[in-house]
């Protein structure tokens, strides 16, 4: 198996906004780009003969410096001045599992 980057968008709302991306995908950085917060994860991408990665859908949510936190697990800042974005991962990674289990890349265009 291949690994690749892939960057999912998260909007600036009090709401709870989820991405499907492979089971095994792994945050590795929290930003901004262009305006927006990005989250960046690494996943293993199947090659030709190796098994299918199953999708889970990840629940994510944006809280701003001094803002109460009720749910989740820290995962990553950023930084759009003069405002600072802090998000959280409300289940744990995998625990909500979509029905469609075939392989599928992320809506999402791989970072190069």
């Amino acid at each position: 198996m291949n690994k690749r980057v892939w960057k999912y968008a998260l909007t600036l709302t009090d709401n709870f906004q989820d991405h499907e991306m492979p089971e095994n995908a792994r945050i590795i950085h929290v930003g901004e780009q262009g305006g927006a917060i990005m989250l960046w994860v690494e996943a293993k991408i199947p090659m030709s003969g190796d098994p299918p990665i199953r999708q889970v859908r990840r629940i994510f949510r944006v809280h701003g410096t001094g803002h109460p936190i009720t749910v989740g697990e820290y995962v990553g800042t950023a930084i759009m001045s003069p405002l600072v974005w802090h998000v959280y991962e409300i289940d744990p990674p995998g625990t909500v599992v979509l029905l469609n289990t075939q392989a599928a890349a992320p809506n999402t265009s791989p970072e190069l």
